[in-house]
């Protein structure tokens, strides 16, 4: 499931309260998310750290079904995230949620990863409209996996694909109004975008996002999209070309990506609250 435009949680349930209860997994990083979303409402949701995901996700998912009172056989569909993120967790994630989906006789969604961070974050947050939120999932190597959203509102609209960058290089090329998400390598991010520029850029977030994918699946099912689990694959991101940091823009606009084949977005720096 893609979508350039994106809203709130509470919003895409609002779509997706008839499609009965909505089981959301998420694996792409070292942090497995479980949510639950059902009658309209967050159910309940379960996190953190894995060291083996093929291990907890099932645990988890059992725990948050037992205390919300939900069957599997109960699901109206399953939520799995497609990454980009690591490659292992992405095949277990999947592999679960297949089974889980198949078992139950639901549908299946795949979500973005970073499409959930970044609805995570914009329900976390208040940000200023034209503020840019840019989700990052560690893809080792001093690299990481990256996306950037714009918000309108209670809206998101996604302005890049999914991207496979070094942190030093995506900090060259952001203005300081981007909201980093990730944890460890938000921060990282943030502190290179803060050496080079005049302003110390917000506070990177840490956002759960099992809820996030569950309600983001949730509306798709409602909008009559489902995936076929024979065919359903984790997705894999452009590895962007690394050129000179952008240069600002006309009309006090600062572009925010340029590489050689694709198109350069712009943000004008906007107040964020955290």
């Amino acid at each position: 499931m893609t979508s350039r435009a994106l809203c709130r949680v509470n919003r895409a349930l609002e779509r997706a309260a008839r499609v009965g209860p909505v089981l959301g997994l998420d694996t792409a990083g070292p942090v497995a998310g479980v949510g639950l979303v059902a009658d309209g409402v967050r159910a309940g949701e379960r996190w953190g750290a894995a060291g083996s995901h093929a291990a907890a996700l099932p645990l988890m998912a059992a725990e948050l079904l037992r205390a919300t009172g939900h069957q599997p056989g109960a699901l109206g569909g399953v939520a799995v995230g497609i990454g980009p993120g690591s490659f292992t967790g992405l095949r277990v994630g999947l592999s679960y949620a297949k089974g889980l989906a198949l078992g139950a006789g639901c549908r299946l969604v795949g979500v973005p990863s970073l499409d959930a961070m970044a609805v995570a974050a914009l329900d976390q947050i208040e940000p200023g409209t034209g503020c840019l939120i840019c989700p990052l999932i560690d893809a080792r190597r001093e690299q990481v996996y990256a996306g950037f959203y714009r918000v309108d509102g209670d809206r998101l609209e996604k302005v890049s694909g999914a991207l496979l960058i070094d942190v030093d290089a995506l900090a060259a090329r952001v203005a300081p109004a981007v909201i980093f998400v990730g944890g460890t390598v938000a921060e990282r991010a943030r502190q290179a975008l803060a050496s080079r520029c005049d302003g110390a850029p917000a506070a990177p977030l840490t956002a759960p996002t099992g809820a996030a994918v569950a309600a983001l699946g949730a509306a798709a099912i409602a909008g009559g999209v489902a995936d076929d689990p024979r065919s359903l694959e984790p997705i894999y991101p452009d590895v962007a070309r690394l050129g000179r940091p952008a240069a600002p823009a006309a009309g006090g606009r600062q572009l925010i990506w340029s590489t050689g084949t694709k198109n350069s977005y712009g943000v004008t720096p906007a107040t964020t609250n955290n």
